[in-house]
């Protein structure tokens, strides 16, 4: 068994999250009861969806989601300053054309455009940070790269789904192995069409959650003024004339 650092198994764990094939195993002293209603409202938050999934909607949400903001704020502040250091620090010495979180950014779009490989994409960096003068700031692996690309706050969920998008594995349908719809398997078939690949699944979707983007939108405060313009009514022309969705009421 392969043992790793406790920073590299947590990242390992933001990345590629819990393997959702796992079973409890109550004989090493896994607790049977469901743990998960001990994490806490960060993470209840956090599962609300904007998917139009019946009884997945808690109440008070917009309670919750200005706790979040408010608890989240501090620890923001602080990963945009070190954000707002990298996006000011020349990619090499005297380099005009790029800093290192921008020639970042554009590395990993083009990573996500061309299908890149994480083995590909480390040996692309290495060879890039070659040709670069030295002393430059482009990591030399992908593993480095993310954890850089962290402080953005690009942050998400991996939810299974049918492929049908009748449902999403999630919630009071997390353990089922079929569509309760039309009985759609949820795993991923074989080249035959017959056989399953059994914990991989058919259809994934990423689910962005929301906070973390809103609390960035309203650290900008032109933004924040612009959210709340067509409700101010400051700077409105009334003139009977559509120029905003407010306008029609």
């Amino acid at each position: 068994m392969k043992l790793f650092e406790v920073n590299i198994v947590k990242d390992h764990l933001f990345f590629h999250g819990f393997d959702e094939t796992y079973e409890r195993w109550i004989w090493h002293s896994e607790s049977v009861t469901n743990e998960l209603n001990n994490i806490g409202r960060n993470t209840s938050s956090t599962c609300a969806s904007t998917v139009n999934i019946e009884n997945t909607v808690e109440k008070d949400r917009m309670e919750d989601l200005v706790w979040n903001i408010e608890n989240n704020l501090s620890e923001a502040q602080e990963q945009f300053e070190e954000l707002l250091q990298e996006a000011k620090s020349p990619l090499y010495p005297n380099c005009k054309s790029f800093t290192k979180l921008s020639a970042l950014i554009r590395l990993f779009n083009l990573k996500a455009a061309n299908g890149l490989s994480n083995k590909c994409f480390t040996e692309l960096l290495i060879l890039l940070k070659d040709m670069l003068p030295p002393p430059n700031q482009l990591p030399n692996s992908t593993y480095e790269a993310k954890k850089m690309l962290r402080k953005l706050g690009m942050h998400y969920e991996k939810i299974n789904a049918c492929p049908n998008d009748c449902i999403l594995y999630r919630n009071e349908y997390s353990g089922l192995e079929q569509c309760p719809e039309y009985g759609k398997s949820r795993w991923k078939l074989c080249a035959d069409g017959i056989k399953e690949k059994v914990g991989i699944p058919g259809k994934v979707l990423w689910y962005l959650p929301p906070i973390p983007r809103i609390v960035r939108l309203f650290q900008n405060k032109e933004y924040a003024k612009n959210f709340t313009w067509h409700a101010d009514g400051e700077g409105r022309i009334f003139d009977r004339m559509m120029r905003h969705t407010a306008d029609s009421s």
